[in-house]
């Protein structure tokens, strides 16, 4: 093979491994259930689209930072913190409590690497999860995505 063969082939190689990781190889989406007001969980789950899976020997994580008046336990979560952990998908679920009555959020960063045969690549995708509380106490789940 030519030396310029050789670049090209690398070339499209690495054009393949930038644009693999786009939204039709996975979905991640976001969740807030807040029952009492007060009290409740916040979940992130990120789905492997068919054909693609999420590399369950990859480092998978989640940074949390809350909102003013949200308190969550933990900002940084990994692969042990997991409710759910499959090839096709993982979830994580986060205790979260509200301070005081009124809209709030949560927004998080989930990295993982999603795989398709014998490419892999790493994803970092950024979501904000309302996290509203009424001072009845009846919750409003919500998501929205962030732009990249």
């Amino acid at each position: 093979m030519t030396r310029i063969g050789l670049i090209a082939c690398v070339c499209l190689f690495m054009s393949g491994l930038v644009h693999a990781g786009d939204s039709s190889s996975f979905e991640v989406k976001g969740s807030a259930d807040i029952a009492d007001g007060k009290k409740g969980k916040a979940s992130v789950v990120v789905t492997a689209k068919p054909g693609w899976h999420i590399n369950e020997k990859a480092p998978l994580s989640l940074v949390v930072t809350p909102s003013p008046g949200v308190v969550v336990r933990k900002r940084k979560l990994g692969r042990t913190d997991l409710a759910v952990d499959t090839r096709e998908q993982a979830r994580f679920d986060i205790p979260v409590s509200c301070k005081t009555p009124g809209a709030r959020n949560l927004t998080v960063e989930a990295n993982f690497v999603i795989c398709k045969a014998e490419l892999c690549t790493p994803q970092t995708e950024q979501l904000t999860i309302a996290v509203n509380t009424a001072a009845d106490g009846a919750g409003a789940p919500g998501l929205a995505r962030s732009d990249r």
